[in-house]
């Protein structure tokens, strides 16, 4: 166990940056301090890795303590996400997104590119950046998976939110030009499209569904 010290280091991305730096081994995966990867996790991302041959494993995450029901939403959330959309966009764009935990990385791969910490969210940042750069392949494997802890708080759920809307939505002004632009599959760019621009219209109209649709029933 090497436990570094980063003097004058005030973000996640300068830490990762740092340790980085010490990394010799062919692969690196990186967890956020609450994670308890599951027994055979790390078996389950270095044998997707083999089987693909890609640049990073991308596994799924879940709740292990659910105190509440607020957490059990957000577990319930998790699923949504890592069982049913992911899979799903995988399917149909051969695309995955590294998410920040839970991720087995090629080291090589990784140091090509630096966590940028003059962003919201790095690991965004840094996904939309390689798979723009068309060198990398990120795969989501949601057998590997590695339960957290939920938010203590609905206020600490809500600053976690609006940290993850600000930073997608930073992404997405700086890339957005480069997608279609990029030597990129076809599907690889309609994914990044998806995930980044489109998301705008996708909340706006979740949004417009859940003002409207109880006024249309109410009104019927």
């Amino acid at each position: 166990l090497t436990v570094l010290r980063v003097d004058g280091s005030k973000s996640k991305a300068e830490n990762l940056n740092a340790a980085l730096e010490l990394v010799t081994t062919e692969n690196v995966v990186i967890y956020d301090a609450d994670h308890h990867p599951d027994p055979d996790s790390l078996l389950v991302a270095s044998a997707a890795m083999a089987t693909y041959d890609v640049s990073c494993i991308q596994g799924s995450t879940y709740l292990r303590s659910r105190p509440n029901l607020l957490s059990q939403y957000i577990n319930a959330e998790f699923f949504v996400t890592h069982f049913v959309f992911f899979p799903a966009m995988q399917f149909v764009t051969s695309m995955g997104v590294f998410g920040g935990s839970n991720a087995l990385w090629r080291t090589a791969h990784l140091k090509e590119y630096q966590f940028r910490h003059d962003v919201q969210t790095e690991d965004i940042d840094l996904s939309t950046r390689a798979l723009l750069g068309g060198k990398v392949s990120i795969r989501f494997e949601p057998r590997c998976r590695s339960g957290e802890l939920p938010p203590a708080s609905f206020s600490a759920l809500y600053r976690q939110r609006l940290r993850w809307a600000l930073g997608w939505d930073q992404v997405t002004l700086q890339h957005m030009p480069s997608i279609w632009k990029a030597r990129l599959p076809c599907g690889q760019k309609c994914g990044l499209t998806y995930i980044l621009p489109l998301r705008w219209g996708i909340l706006l109209s979740a949004t417009l569904n859940a003002l409207l649709t109880p006024i249309v029933a109410f009104w019927y």
